[in-house]
């Protein structure tokens, strides 16, 4: 019976010293996380800013794009009350596209953030018409996207707006481009003003914007243009 007891006390004390071992090698990831300035969208030409929380060191941060590593950083910023801020130079992110930051941590944390780069024309004297085939950005308000123009004639031409499909203007049926991408009659245009981006006018082979028709539109914004 002593025996007994004793093998018993025995196998407790092994089990506890167990699991004291196995809860003393489950350390938990050291926390971190970032987030960019001007909501993750920066001009080309423009640094971007990285505001990093961490509660370990900061150990590693890398530039990734399209999967493949731009650049591994050498100096690191340090911490001041858990929050770092780091600089991600223009010249490291000199093409229009999405960026990954990847950060670790001393205490094996990780996390990635992603952040846009995208480029805006200067449209300070752009026309709002288009004479021509090609690429374009073009701004209506404060909305700015690009659309591509081809087969102008003088009765027709294809417009595709922000690469959706490519649609036909024409004089003879529906000569509006709306906002969704698809061709308008004027009565349907007329009745969704806000949503008119441009249209053909009537027997030249040009495309102008909706304020520029023989009969404008009341409530459509005027547009501008400006080629790739």
């Amino acid at each position: 019976m002593k025996k007994v007891f004793n093998l018993s006390v025995i196998l407790a004390v092994l089990m506890a010293v167990f699991s004291f071992t196995s809860c003393g090698n489950e350390e938990e990831a050291a926390s971190v996380s970032v987030k960019f300035s001007n909501s993750g969208t920066v001009e080309l030409g423009d640094p971007i800013v990285a505001t990093i929380t961490a509660d370990e060191k900061i150990e590693s941060i890398e530039l990734w794009k399209n999967n493949s590593r731009l650049k591994s950083y050498s100096q690191m910023p340090t911490l001041t009350n858990g929050v770092a801020t780091f600089t991600i130079p223009a010249a490291d992110i000199n093409a229009v596209g999405t960026y990954e930051l990847r950060i670790t941590t001393k205490g094996n944390g990780a996390t990635n953030g992603t952040f846009n780069v995208i480029f805006i024309p200067d449209f300070t004297g752009a026309p709002s018409k288009i004479t021509e085939n090609g690429a374009y950005y073009y701004k209506q308000g404060t909305t700015i996207g690009t659309l591509v123009v081809s087969n102008l004639t003088t009765a027709s031409v294809t417009v595709s707006l922000d690469g959706k499909t490519a649609v036909e203007l024409s004089d003879a049926v529906a000569s509006y481009l709306m906002n969704d991408g698809t061709n308008s009659q004027r009565a349907n245009a007329v009745a969704n003003a806000s949503k008119v981006v441009l249209a053909k006018l009537s027997g030249k082979a040009e495309i102008v914007s909706n304020e520029l028709t023989g009969s404008p539109i009341t409530g459509a914004v005027s547009v501008v243009f400006v080629k790739q």
